[in-house]
């Protein structure tokens, strides 16, 4: 496929709806993580000392038009007590990594792999308040 073809103006091809497709779920799981903050009733300065950051830092993280780095934004889903969840597809497939996600119990979580099973301490699973799910 050239170049020209993939990258093309025109809002009708595979790769421009993608993009929209993209940016659309990424201003959705932005909300979706202010939403949380907002219903667990913490304030931007909470969320700024449980990260260690200012609360001018939180309040840039909420603007629309932020663009996070994914470990920033992991670290604000922490602190607002949820996490994410990502997926890789292509025409609607999930593309695997070839690991087994790991599953919360507890206060331990079990990685399954062909490894000798491992074990970590995490936080209790009652501190989980939600999950948001991000599929591309």
């Amino acid at each position: 496929m050239a170049v020209q073809g993939r990258f093309s103006r025109n809002p009708n091809t595979p790769s421009r709806r993608r993009a929209a497709a993209l940016a659309e779920a990424d201003e959705m799981l932005h909300a979706s993580l202010v939403r949380a903050r907002i219903d667990a009733g913490l304030t931007q300065q909470q969320v700024a000392q449980l990260m260690g950051v200012s609360q001018p830092t939180i309040a840039g993280f909420e603007r629309y038009d932020n663009d996070s780095k994914l470990s920033t934004i992991r670290r604000y889903a922490h602190a607002v007590g949820v996490a994410i969840e990502h997926r890789v597809t292509r025409d609607g497939a999930v593309i695997g990594c070839g690991w087994e996600p790991a599953a919360v119990s507890g206060v331990t979580f079990t990685v399954q792999s062909s490894a000798p099973l491992v074990q970590h301490a995490v936080a209790p699973a009652a501190s989980i308040m939600a999950s948001l799910a991000l599929a591309a």
